[in-house]
């Protein structure tokens, strides 16, 4: 099959950037306004706090991002599993203990301190938060491996496909001129000119990093992690492709491409119609706003109370005054004895401005889900009843705004990491099982193993030990009810709900030998102990026959006298 090899048009790749620069300008104030009251160090200009007169909003995104790495990568654990979807595969003992393998050789590069991923993960809550809008870039750095980048939002481009989902990704970024002559071979002359001169190498230059869907791509490129590297496949050929190109000169620098997008890009929440997200600042802007501005007010009336106006008679008596502690001034009261220079008291009500502001501030603290949060990361003196059933209230609550960052932020995240390191050789010393080759269609997916996935999974768990506390109840009048339970599947189906290891529980064939090998271990105990018992018996029956044989040779001697 002929392989791709003709350069991308810089020219068309420049007009779409502009369709989608157009498109994303609406969003870009906003940005910035959530950016100056909120976090201002995300902001695209006036990285500062001098909007900022209230930090209830600049704590809470704090919490959140903690809150949100909590609830869906802790980093005290490994918050996910991997199956195929398929009971039969995922209940197979190779296959199991093959994904586990692979899950374990993946959290191992992830969390390896070249790759940076705890750090930027929460960059990207924080981001959600904020912009509604998170970009982590997942880099297969040569010579180093995984390598995360959380990216500010003023640098992406995104657009969506047919059902939703965002297959398009322009990123705008700059490098100075020594740097983009180290990353590319083929750049402008001018770029060249600058990175040659000591004096303007670190001249910085606009790049344009363009990811979407190949539209000449050939079928069957797209492979399996499973099977990755087992057939060359030209970089220009992938699904998806990826163009570098210097804007100024609408130069492409460099064109490759990637069997799995690498941007992961998540939105907090999407309105009908939007292609950016909304974050929870967004949604409580006037009441942080209005906080700001009350305790702007309330600031300055308190610094009235503690240092107010004076109200004098004339307007030169204040000429020779003093406002220092222990001070004599001449002039300041009449002869006889009126005082002539008196504070201003405004009678302003600061009781009531200070309620607001608190009103204000719970209804900013609710926005970023802080009480929702601490029932899942808290550990309360409850039962443990108690606990689950609260969890997998909050849960519910949360579960969309959680579901949406596992499929559009954590999915993505982890198939580009299968696909680096199964394409690197990280997996090539596991022997993967005849079950899974043979079915190579079957997806490989993260199960998610969160303190909030936890709540919202073990419901059947939980339903099945309230069922056996009315079962036990029931039983004091008649055992035999208890006849109706399958305790090998229910102790199955809560091992699963609470997300015990999948490699601790045995499977049924394995019980099944188990039991067998533990009946016939009691079947030779039995016959053990009878031999013992006959063994012991043994000296009494020796004994027993040598009476008998005296005494049949006694009648014996008997019977021959009375002949």
């Amino acid at each position: 099959m002929k392989e791709v090899t003709k350069m991308m048009d810089g020219d068309k790749i420049i007009k779409r950037f502009e369709s989608l620069a157009a498109g994303r300008a609406e969003w870009e104030g906003l940005w910035q306004r959530c950016s100056d009251y909120v976090m201002p160090r995300s902001g695209l200009s006036n990285k500062t706090t001098q909007y900022m007169f209230d930090s209830t909003a600049s704590l809470a995104i704090q919490r959140f991002g903690a809150a949100m790495e909590s609830v869906l990568t802790p980093r005290s654990q490994k918050w996910h599993s991997l199956m195929t979807g398929f009971k039969e595969l995922d209940q197979d003992p190779e296959v199991g203990y093959y994904l586990n393998s692979v899950r374990d050789i993946l959290f191992t590069a992830r969390y390896s301190p070249e790759a940076n991923f705890a750090n930027q993960m929460t960059e990207a809550y924080l981001s959600l938060g904020v912009h509604g809008l998170a970009v982590i870039y997942v880099d297969d750095e040569p010579g180093q491996g995984l390598r995360y980048q959380c990216l500010p939002v003023h640098e992406i481009y995104v657009a969506e496909n047919s059902v939703g989902r965002i297959d398009t990704v322009f990123r705008l970024y700059k490098l100075t001129a020594r740097q983009a002559a180290a990353e590319f071979e083929n750049l402008p002359d001018e770029i060249l000119r600058d990175a040659q001169d000591p004096s303007r190498m670190e001249n910085k230059h606009e790049f344009i990093h363009a990811v979407f869907p190949r539209q000449d791509l050939y079928p069957g490129r797209a492979r399996d992690f499973r099977s990755a590297g087992t057939a060359p496949v030209s970089p220009v050929n992938l699904p998806i492709a990826s163009v570098h190109l210097a804007r100024a000169s609408r130069m492409v620098v460099r064109e490759s491409g990637y069997r799995v997008m690498p941007y992961a890009v998540s939105r907090f929440t999407v309105a009908p119609g939007d292609v950016y997200g909304r974050s929870p600042a967004m949604d409580v802007m006037p009441d942080i706003l209005q906080v700001n501005a009350m305790m702007k007010t309330i600031i300055r009336a308190a610094e009235k109370a503690v240092n107010p106006p004076l109200l004098v008679p004339e307007a030169d008596i204040l000429s020779a005054f003093s406002l220092k502690s222990g001070s004599i001034n001449y002039g300041g009261v009449s002869q006889d004895g009126k005082q002539l220079v008196i504070p201003l008291q405004s009678g302003g009500n600061l009781p009531i401005g200070l309620e607001l502001i608190e009103q204000g501030r719970t209804i900013i603290n609710e926005a970023f889900f802080i009480n929702l949060f601490q029932i899942l990361v808290d550990t309360p003196q409850k039962t443990a009843t108690e606990v689950v059933e609260r969890a997998q209230e909050k849960a519910q609550l949360l579960a969309p705004v959680m579901g949406r960052q596992q499929s559009e932020l954590l999915r993505v995240i982890i198939d580009r990491e299968l696909d680096i390191l199964a394409g690197s050789g990280a997996f090539a010393h596991l022997s993967c099982p005849p079950a899974l080759t043979d079915s190579m269609s079957a997806p490989v997916l993260p199960r998610y193993e969160t303190p909030m996935a936890r709540a919202i999974d073990n419901q059947d768990g939980t339903a099945i030990l309230n069922a056996f506390q009315a079962m036990a109840a029931l039983a004091q009048f008649d055992s035999a009810i208890l006849d109706i339970i399958n305790y090998e599947e229910a102790g199955r189906t809560i091992w699963r709900a609470f997300a015990a290891p999948a490699d601790v529980i045995r499977s049924k064939e394995e019980v099944a030998l188990a039991r067998q090998a533990a009946s016939e271990a009691a079947e030779e105990a039995q016959q053990e102990e009878q031999a013992k018992q006959a063994l012991a018996a043994l000296p009494a029956l020796i004994e027993s026959g040598q009476s008998l044989a005296a005494a049949g040779d006694k009648l014996q001697g008997l019977e021959v006298n009375d002949d």
